[in-house]
């Protein structure tokens, strides 16, 4: 029936005779030969002609959908870039340390020590440690000069010690409150003359056992060309 219906689109009155062909099974047998080849070549491209042209539509559609989308990605990939590009960007100049060696600001370095003071038998006096600078600081072609200072100490005992950290002898000083200072007391000066730890022990009399303190001092500094003195 769908053969009949669609010769009789294309053929109107025909469609009685291509019906009546395919009934009595003398469909091509007894039809004259250019009518059977025109009925059968029309119902052909009358079939199949919308199927032919949707085909036709999706392969030059393919194309440039592919061309599109390979562009997108070609324009999308650099953009991406971009973006990371100028976040890190951003993310940099926020550090000092970009700015600092960037504008040739001199590099931060340090030198430190831990030492035990000798035995000390007796309270009631003071007993100072010398903490001195490692080699590669006092050859220093630059000056070095202080930009910080750490001192800590700690013992074992119930015996108070007082404390005091003091730079090149023991008469420019500052007290530690507790066994511990950060302190910038001490900037610009010479980062290459030794620091001291000065314990004062209270009570008087023997101590025993005898004590021992360790003590420890880290002293940053920078390479600059001018100096404090006092």
């Amino acid at each position: 029936m769908l053969i009949s219906q669609r010769g009789w689109l294309a053929h109107g009155s025909k469609a009685s005779h291509i019906t009546h062909g395919m009934l009595h099974g003398s469909f091509g047998r007894n039809e004259p030969e250019a009518w059977r080849t025109e009925s059968i070549s029309n119902l052909t491209s009358t079939t199949l002609a919308p199927l032919i042209k949707l085909h036709r539509l999706a392969k030059s559609a393919i194309p440039e959908e592919s061309a599109a989308a390979s562009r997108q990605t070609r324009i999308f990939r650099p953009a991406c870039l971009s973006v990371l590009i100028t976040l890190l960007s951003a993310v940099l100049a926020s550090v000092p340390w970009v700015h600092a060696h960037a504008a040739g600001a001199p590099t931060a370095s340090l030198w430190d020590s831990t030492l035990v003071s000798p035995a000390i038998n007796q309270g009631g006096l003071d007993v100072a440690v010398k903490y001195t600078p490692t080699a590669h600081v006092v050859r220093s072609g630059a000056t070095p000069v202080i930009s910080r200072v750490h001192a800590s100490f700690s013992y074992n005992s119930k015996t108070r010690v007082s404390t005091r950290l003091c730079w090149d002898g023991v008469e420019r000083c500052i007290v530690l409150k507790g066994q511990s200072i950060n302190t910038s007391v001490f900037n610009g000066l010479d980062a290459r003359k030794a620091l001291y730890l000065v314990y004062s022990v209270a009570g008087k009399g023997a101590l025993s056992p005898p004590l021992f303190i360790k003590g420890n001092v880290i002293v940053w500094f920078t390479a600059e060309p001018s100096l404090r003195s006092h």
